[in-house]
């Protein structure tokens, strides 16, 4: 019971941080706005790690190493989604993802499913579906973000990799705490700080970094210089409040994985979206159709589900 509670910790920390981030890539850069997130999540953990016993090894090292370099590209094309869709809709389905990559590799480890575990699987597909065609109502700004090629492309890059990490960081020794969360946090900072200097002078990089970040703004319809910096600022305090609740949720789930089985902590850390939806519906105004409502029903339906398998 302890680990499922942890876990649903880390899902809320992590939804919470999920639409911070999405706000901040909104007002600003999509990299900048992940760098900050990301720098503000290895201080904060890194004085927990500090505080709190653990062994390093090489291994843990490792772990974490591989861990953050795909986290970072999840994390990023997540922000990135978040930014080009709306989030009720995209970050169910990039959740759904996650949490199924899990469950695929536990069936590879030799795991097997029980009856809900399958049901639990319908209701992902049924989400997919019914949350891939599902529109939403006004946004901010008056705006209607809709399910596009790039936010379709984004959503499944980034929910892949968020699946592979945790698969990856549950490969960690029991005796090394919280260090290998850490220090995926740290590789994914160092891959952001290394591709936003090397965008300046190689220009796939900055293609990449175009590419993620979207079309630039028209000078010629943008605001007033007071009003960019206002945003500026904003887009700032956002990504250090993501940071500081991914930090959170990072040490929550390294403890969560520790003390519990991959596919259950990773489909109960896949409900994260509850917090985003909420959220997203509270600041934002987003009005989700009845079709998506119940593809966000389905979702929730069968992390429950694949918990129970």
């Amino acid at each position: 019971m302890v680990i499922v509670l942890v876990a649903l910790a880390s899902a809320v920390a992590y939804g919470a941080s999920d639409f911070l981030a999405g706000l901040a890539s909104r007002r600003g850069p999509v990299l900048r706005a992940t760098t900050v997130t990301y720098a503000v999540g290895v201080l904060l953990l890194g004085l927990v790690v500090a505080a709190v016993p653990g062994v390093w090894s090489a291994t843990s090292v490792a772990v974490g190493a591989v861990a953050g370099l795909v986290a970072v590209v999840g994390f990023v094309a997540f922000y990135a989604a978040l930014a080009a869709g709306p989030m009720g809709v995209l970050s169910p389905v990039i959740a759904m993802l996650q949490a199924a990559v899990p469950v695929v590799a536990g069936l590879a480890f030799g795991e097997r499913l029980a009856l809900t575990g399958w049901a639990g699987v319908g209701a992902a597909l049924l989400a997919t579906a019914l949350l891939g065609s599902a529109e939403v109502g006004p946004a901010e700004g008056g705006q209607r973000p809709r399910w596009t090629t790039r936010a379709a492309v984004l959503t499944l890059v980034a929910g892949v990799a968020l699946g592979l990490s945790v698969v990856v960081l549950d490969r960690a020794p029991a005796d090394s705490g919280l260090a290998p969360a850490w220090i995926e946090l740290v590789a994914g900072l160092v891959v952001l700080l290394a591709l936003a200097a090397l965008a300046r002078r190689w220009r796939p990089a900055a293609a990449l970094a175009a590419m993620l970040d979207g079309p630039l703004p028209d000078p010629d319809t943008d605001a007033s210089s007071s009003s960019s910096t206002a945003a500026r600022t904003s887009a700032f305090r956002l990504a250090v409040g993501a940071g500081a609740l991914l930090a959170a949720a990072q040490g929550l789930l390294m403890a969560a994985l520790h003390g519990g089985e991959l596919v259950v902590v990773a489909v109960l850390v896949g409900l994260y979206p509850l917090a985003t939806v909420l959220l997203a519906r509270v600041v934002l105004g987003e009005r989700l159709t009845r079709r998506a409502l119940v593809g966000v029903a389905a979702a929730v339906a069968a992390g429950v589900l694949l918990a129970w398998a």
